[in-house]
C-alpha cells in the first residue's frame, strides 16, 4: 500500500510504499487474528475481542467518537 494518511502505519512517512506485511510497534502486545484494509483506512480484530483502527477519519469510518478529519495517526481500541 501506499500508506495514504497512515492506513498501513501511522508512523511511517506518507505515501510510503509497502510491498509485504510489517511488524506495527504500537500493536506488538497485541495478538491480531484479523486485519481489514480500505481505502485510506485499516482495521484489527484482536484475540479479545478488541478492534483496533488508524488512517483516515474523515467519513467516521475508524468509528471513533469524534471525527478528526483527515490523519488519526494514532490507534483507537474499542472492545465489544
Amino acid at each position: 500500500g501506499t500508506n495514504l494518511h497512515g492506513c498501513v502505519d501511522p508512523n511511517l512517512q506518507e505515501l510510503a510504499s509497502c510491498y509485504r506485511p510489517q511488524l506495527l510497534e504500537s500493536l506488538s502486545s497485541v495478538r491480531v487474528v484479523q486485519v481489514s484494509c480500505g481505502y485510506d483506512h485499516t482495521a484489527a480484530l484482536s484475540s479479545n475481542g478488541s478492534v483496533w483502527t488508524w488512517g483516515s477519519n474523515t467519513h467516521g469510518q475508524l468509528g471513533h467518537r469524534v471525527n478528526n478529519g483527515i490523519n488519526n495517526t494514532t490507534f483507537t481500541s474499542s472492545s465489544s
